[in-house]
């Protein structure tokens, strides 16, 4: 967390915190994964609660959990939804740059 918030006072532009995507439980388990969507969750706010509020936010993991995700093994995502979550950040960075001027 302090890294993100010292990247801001090194004058960067924008500085911003992808939160952490969420997987799919019930496959990952099977494949000996054993992280699940609650302790992705704990972190992600653990992080959000102590970032500068000039550190700009993009929820991937909101925004996956309503979008749905798909994968094989759980944890790592499929081609598709690599490309939704791509998007989603570009229209998200795009906005931001548009809402400055």
């Amino acid at each position: 967390m302090n890294v993100l918030n010292d990247l801001q006072q090194l004058r960067f532009k924008s500085v911003y915190f992808v939160t952490v995507s969420p997987v799919n439980e019930e496959v990952a388990l099977s494949y000996g994964y054993t992280i699940n969507n609650e302790q992705i969750s704990l972190f992600n706010q653990q992080v959000l609660n102590n970032l500068s509020s000039n550190i700009k936010v993009i929820d991937a993991y909101d925004y996956l959990r309503y979008n749905g995700i798909e994968t094989d093994d759980g944890l790592h995502y499929r081609s598709n939804t690599y490309q939704l979550w791509f998007q989603y950040m570009i229209d998200k960075i795009s906005l931001d740059k548009k809402m400055k001027v």
